[in-house]
């Protein structure tokens, strides 16, 4: 018998056959869709008139955890906002996020943040490029990745703020009525 099914599944009972000493059978890993790390489970049998006996099994875990971006729709030339990565747990330990920006020269992302241990989020600052080009209003994109974890991207637009400079010139800069 399995003390945690979720994990692992065993066959609830299993014959041995008269003259033998033992029998194998199998345990089937179980995937639970949760980035949990490793897990120990027990596995015990036992028989009337006999000694029961229990072992652990380790049950590698193959989900990883999910990060996901939180980015505005747009931030201006020479301005800053607030974007945010979160994974999909708070585990007990710090994760460093990797972020890259498809165009640093337009948009800017620190080159990594950390999610403190116990929390499941951090907020950091992107920031479109101060420049005096005159040009379209450009998505670019984000994307965050960390060790042993499904990475996310997202775009947002840089808001060009340089207009074209308009001049004037009158000839003459006099003239007579009429």
């Amino acid at each position: 018998v399995g003390d945690d099914t979720t994990e692992l599944e065993v066959p609830a009972t299993v014959d041995i056959p008269a003259g033998q000493a033992s029998v194998r059978f199998n345990g089937t890993p179980k995937n639970d869709g949760i980035a949990d790390g490793d897990q120990v489970v027990g596995v015990s049998a036992s028989a009337a008139t006999y000694a029961g006996v229990s072992v652990t099994v380790t049950v590698k875990d193959v989900n990883f955890p999910v990060l996901t971006l939180t980015l505005p729709a747009s931030v201006g030339e020479g301005a800053t906002a607030s974007a945010s990565v979160k994974r999909d747990s708070a585990p007990a330990t710090a994760l460093v996020v990797n972020l890259v920006s498809s165009n640093p020269s337009q948009l800017a992302v620190p080159a990594n943040v950390v999610i403190p241990a116990g929390a499941d989020s951090v907020s950091f600052l992107v920031s479109g490029v101060e420049d005096t080009l005159i040009e379209s209003d450009l998505s670019y994109t984000v994307s965050a990745s960390a060790a042993n974890s499904v990475g996310d991207s997202k775009t947002l637009k840089v808001i060009d703020n340089d207009l074209p400079v308009v001049t004037l010139q009158v000839a003459p800069t006099s003239v007579s009525e009429g």
